[in-house]
């Protein structure tokens, strides 16, 4: 058992103590923790309750969840596997891996029950719409959530503090202003949170990409709502404007490219704007000037935790699979030679490849048979691919025993040198299938096996894969247009005697 899971266990310890301290001590105003919050969905639980019970509740559920997957599967189970259920598991080739899901999924629904009534009754507490209680089964968001709910006040302790706070004096009170201070500290927060996630943790996780644009978007919206509330529409532009000033920082820093920062655009805007809708619900029925700040600055000290948590136990990449087919007007025997050893291709005209990411130019091919070299060079170096099948000719299989970076980062003001272009996308290996069609005509298969470091894992997947099914159509229409243009080619005839 690592330090930090330990010191989850303590800390549930610690909240079970204070229970018992309170029993005896009423006078000490500790948080008391009664059995019938985790049933009822009606009535209120206070920040210090919340926080108490959420610490002995996840501490009590690491360990069962450890139990059982150790005892049960005989299998590793730590808290980094909450981030996403699919963490270090290949539900698709052990069957094993599924049944384990639902056992724990089974012994899930009590606390599923617990958290959910604990969070609503600490909405309603704070004063906040219960439909927030939404929230909670958000992978990532919902711990950053949990850290704003323990953070802020009781409705009946909301007042506006009219005396000067240090938080006072650099946020100003006009619109422009405070749009300018909430935008220039978020954003400056997260570029912070980027370099410690890649440049410290050298993780590309959740952290980075749910994490730190969910709290960006509610600092950017409680911030801009220091001195008086806004409207929804007026959050979400400065949490958006927030985002766009972090895209520009990445790129005047040379940390990213412009691709990199366009493919990860979708999902840093979307948790960028429930951040601020949030913080828009939050500001709009709940301020104290005094304790709000403090639910801002919660998320950005959790934020770390999360990050090196991640860290601590990197998990184990799944391995994906992109097949594209395509149908040539040519016989196996022709595009077979084609396949094995590909000609120099045409320069490229997709977009993608005129802005970065390595595409093929050409494979060769050393030898026959399984042991064969086929080198493929891409634009930023060669694939070395041992042969494992060589069926001439219906299938064509290889491995990789080294590969280039995924792409060369376009950026204008200098040359980046990011940790995830080498290493973060392995390729474990590829094939060709030849499937005779009629009339003489040929459809191939091209599949590719590839890893990927980055998480969320399913978002990423979805760029890997679009990628990937790119690179074939480039390589696959190539091999058509030499194939069907030698398939019509005269044969010559036979020297006569």
């Amino acid at each position: 058992m690592i330090v930090w899971e330990l010191s989850l266990v303590v800390l549930g310890l610690a909240a079970l103590t204070v229970a018992w301290i309170n029993e005896a001590r009423p006078e000490l105003g500790l948080p008391r923790l009664h059995p019938a919050d985790l049933l009822t969905l009606r009535g209120t639980v206070t920040r210090g309750q919340y926080l108490a019970w959420g610490l002995l509740l996840f501490s009590l559920k690491l360990n069962i969840d450890r139990a059982i997957v150790m005892l049960g599967f005989k299998a590793s189970w730590t808290a980094l596997h909450y981030l996403a259920p699919g963490y270090g598991v290949a539900l698709g080739r052990e069957p094993q891996a599924a049944r384990m899901f639902w056992v724990l999924a089974v012994t899930a629904l009590p606390f599923v029950w617990a958290g959910a009534a604990l969070t609503l009754q600490r909405l309603r507490s704070a004063g906040l719409p219960l439909w927030l209680v939404a929230v909670f089964p958000i992978p990532v968001v919902n711990l950053l959530f949990f850290l704003v709910l323990a953070a802020i006040p009781e409705r009946d302790r909301v007042h506006v503090d009219e005396r000067p706070l240090g938080l006072a004096r650099w946020i100003p009170e006009g619109p422009a202003g405070a749009a300018l201070a909430a935008i220039g500290a978020t954003a400056v927060m997260a570029l912070l949170a980027t370099v410690l996630s890649v440049a410290v943790f050298k993780h590309y996780g959740f952290g980075l990409f749910v994490g730190s644009p969910f709290c960006q978007g509610i600092g950017a919206a409680l911030l801009y709502g220091f001195h008086r509330r806004r409207g929804f529409w007026e959050c979400q532009g400065v949490a958006a404007a927030s985002s766009a000033a972090v895209a520009l920082g990445l790129l005047v820093l040379a940390f990213e490219g412009a691709f990199c920062i366009a493919m990860a655009a979708p999902i840093g805007i979307a948790m960028s704007a429930l951040g601020a809708a949030l913080g828009y619900t939050i500001q709009k029925g709940l301020w104290d000037r005094n304790t709000g700040p403090a639910a801002v600055a919660a998320l950005w000290l959790g934020l770390p935790g999360v990050m090196g948590m991640e860290r601590l136990e990197p998990p184990e990449p799944p391995l994906n699979a992109v097949t594209t087919a395509f149908d040539i007007a040519a016989p196996p025997e022709i595009v077979w030679r084609h396949v094995v050893a590909v000609s120099e291709l045409p320069p490229p005209t997709e977009f993608i490849f005129r802005h970065g990411v390595a595409f093929p130019i050409r494979a060769t091919i050393e030898g026959q048979g399984p042991g064969a070299i086929r080198r493929c060079v891409f634009s930023t170096g060669d694939f070395v691919e041992p042969i494992e099948v060589w069926d001439a000719p219906r299938e064509l299989r290889f491995g990789v025993s080294a590969q280039p970076a995924s792409m060369r980062e376009w950026n204008p003001f200098g040359t980046v040198v990011a940790p995830h272009l080498e290493g973060y996308f392995r390729s474990t290996g590829g094939r060709f299938r030849l499937i005779p069609l009629g009339d003489n005509g040929t459809r191939v298969e091209g599949t590719t096996w590839y890893h990927h470091g980055l998480w969320p894992a399913g978002y990423w997947t979805l760029w890997a894969d679009a990628i990937l099914h790119r690179i074939h159509l480039r390589v696959l229409r190539h091999i058509a247009a030499v194939a069907e243009a030698e398939g019509l080619r005269p044969r010559p005839r036979a020297a006569s005697l």
